[in-house]
């Protein structure tokens, strides 16, 4: 089965405002365009503050980049071991860091809500439901800027 790759920006309700411009990216396209290997863009995504963890203070996307891609192909875990290791991110990390929840997701393509005493208060939401859901935010924003289009041109 093809799954969507899905990466939405900004807040939830970003679509319903006219300045906003949709983007879409292949993955393929990504990683020719960087160089990485899937496993590596992946590894870059784990380490550059997401919405699960944040990146290690100082050590942007630009610079973790520049770590990730010198390092040898692994599997995913491997990779962010690897990075952790090397002395630029030693020498960065004061708060030492856990991926573990970017790992979570971005592996098993899971995630759970945390309720505020840190345990999952709802079921495992799957990369295929958030694909569903982005699928209908799209056609609902579509929808909206025809709907602005004819009467826009209506008014004329």
């Amino acid at each position: 089965m093809d799954f969507l790759e899905v990466v939405l920006s900004q807040d939830s309700d970003f679509f319903a405002h006219d300045s906003v411009k949709i983007l879409e990216y292949s993955k393929e396209a990504v990683i020719l365009k960087t160089g990485l290997s899937s496993m590596k863009l992946t590894a870059l995504a784990f380490v550059s503050s997401n919405d699960y963890n944040k990146n290690i203070r100082y050590l942007g996307i630009a610079t973790n980049y520049k770590v990730i891609k010198d390092l040898q192909d692994a599997v995913v875990p491997s990779l962010v071991q690897e990075y952790r290791e090397s002395p630029v991110v030693i020498w960065r990390d004061q708060d030492n860091i856990d991926f573990t929840a970017s790992i979570l997701v971005f592996t098993t393509m899971t995630q759970e809500t945390a309720g505020p005493d840190g345990t999952a208060s709802d079921p495992p939401s799957t990369f295929q439901v958030l694909c569903q859901q982005y699928e209908l935010i799209k056609e609902q924003y579509s929808k909206i800027k025809a709907q602005k289009r004819m009467s826009s041109s209506g008014k004329r």
